[in-house]
């Protein structure tokens, strides 16, 4: 006979917090071909910050960037970064550990690797059904613009989807 697990939800969402979006800029030496350099994650944030949007950056200071213009919350407090989690209306990164708690928390994700890790983020690993925008069409070296782009399209589609 099987059991199926149990999954608890993290985080208490803040209704205060808006238009905020995270970015983890993971900055590993493990497959640091996986990384987004520094000047990709600028321009995303750039984008973001000047389409009315508040970017908090998270993730363990030793293994991310702190994005100029974005609120620096690497190595916050668990419970804040479990409530900011579950409080932004996404998270953007390559396929990260980060990644998968935001799912935990039902922090929607703007994430880019390759089609290997599609049903982890959509099925496997994501026991609530949090959207996820997946993109592997340019595996983990998307264009900043593309990225923005395919966001903004993806948030209009969602509000459509959520206001039938």
């Amino acid at each position: 006979h099987i059991v199926a697990p149990t999954y608890k939800r993290f985080g208490s969402p803040n209704e205060k917090e808006n238009n905020l979006v995270i970015v983890h800029a993971r900055n590993r030496s493990l497959r640091p071909a996986d990384n987004w350099p520094k000047e990709k994650w600028e321009i995303l944030v750039d984008l973001l910050k000047n389409n009315g949007y508040n970017v908090i950056s998270i993730g363990l200071k030793k293994e991310s960037m702190h994005i100029a213009g974005s609120i620096d919350r690497r190595e916050c407090e668990q419970q804040q970064l479990l409530d900011t989690l579950a409080s932004a209306e996404c998270i953007f990164g390559p396929s990260s550990g980060a990644m998968h708690l935001a799912t935990l928390c039902g922090c929607p994700q703007v994430v880019w690797t390759t089609d290997y890790n599609l049903d982890r983020y959509t099925k496997n690993w994501n026991p609530f059904g949090v959207p996820v925008l997946f993109l592997s069409q340019l595996g983990w070296q998307p264009k900043p613009d593309f990225v923005y782009q395919s966001f903004t399209k993806w948030r209009i589609a969602e509000n459509e989807r959520n206001s039938a």
